[in-house]
């Protein structure tokens, strides 16, 4: 993969589980920053759309990124400094390689 290709910021976050309020209530849960990443963004086509089983007006995407450890559907990912998130649905590690992955996302604005 081309670093020339990777031309958007990303950030990975990680859901955090709040604290609970002390008499039983539960807490709010936030998402955090873990780590910055550049990527390229591709929409789906028609056929990998129904691939990935996504169906609806929703903007479905794959995201190309060098390999990073740990990176999970229970992650999402932050477009640069803008309002607009990626809900991870899939994990992909071409050929077990380490060297890139593909993310398949559900975007979230």
């Amino acid at each position: 993969m081309r670093s020339g290709q990777l031309r958007h910021k990303l950030v990975i976050q990680t859901s955090i589980a709040g604290s609970g309020d002390g008499m039983g209530g539960g807490g709010t849960s936030y998402w955090e920053d873990t780590k910055e990443i550049n990527g390229h963004i591709s929409p789906l086509t028609g056929t990998e759309q129904i691939v990935a089983s996504q169906k609806g007006s929703e903007e479905n995407c794959k995201i190309h990124i060098r390999y990073t450890s740990g990176i999970t559907p229970k992650n999402r990912l932050k477009l640069g400094d803008t309002t607009t998130y990626y809900d991870i649905v899939s994990v992909i590690n071409p050929d077990l390689r380490n060297k890139e992955l593909v993310l398949y996302c559900r975007q979230k604005t």
